[in-house]
């Protein structure tokens, strides 16, 4: 809780004077955000040993003549990045989300380790990462035009597992023979 006293400090600061950068960011047809950003570096916190820089945003969003307004907060050890770059982290947040960790999670199976040891556990997490990786890259390097013919990434593994099962003539598949 003592973390959080930065949190009240930066606000009553940014509240006494004008943001420190104000930039506009085009959207579809008459859609746009205008971002306002304070900035301010050298906050201590208790449970860190090197200080954090404060940025707030206020967002205002202009979206089919409606406008709605939004204010978020970032914390980070960052001295050197710029409040853009950090709003586009921000925003990249949920693209990252939906598009990695919730087909990890929903896809890949990412959702209980059978084991029990930080090794073991940072190596299952590894090679489903890397299974993931290579496949993305198949899908996005090896198919031409993958984004472009809207396939969906399940329909395609799904392909690839029923071409797996189909059995030859004369072939013995092991995930066929009873024991």
């Amino acid at each position: 809780m003592k973390d959080l006293i930065i949190v009240k400090d930066a606000l009553g600061l940014f509240k006494c004077r004008k943001a420190n950068k104000e930039w506009t960011v085009k959207k579809k047809s008459n859609n746009y955000i205008k971002i306002k950003a304070w900035d301010e570096d050298n906050f201590q916190m208790p449970s860190l040993d090197i200080e954090v820089r404060f940025i707030k945003f206020i967002e205002e969003i202009h979206c089919s003549g409606k406008v709605e307004i939004k204010e978020s907060w970032i914390i980070t050890t960052s001295k050197v990045t710029s409040v853009e770059t950090l709003w586009k982290i921000m925003h990249s947040r949920w693209e990252i989300e939906n598009n990695a960790f919730h087909q990890l999670k929903t896809e890949w199976h990412l959702n209980h380790c059978f084991l029990h040891s930080s090794e073991g556990v940072e190596t299952v997490l590894m090679f489903i990462i890397i299974a993931f990786n290579l496949m993305q890259l198949y899908f996005f390097r090896c198919i031409r035009n993958f984004r472009e013919k809207h396939m969906l990434q399940i329909d395609i593994i799904e392909d690839i597992k029923d071409e797996i099962f189909i059995i030859e003539i004369g072939w013995n598949n092991p995930l066929f023979v009873m024991t």
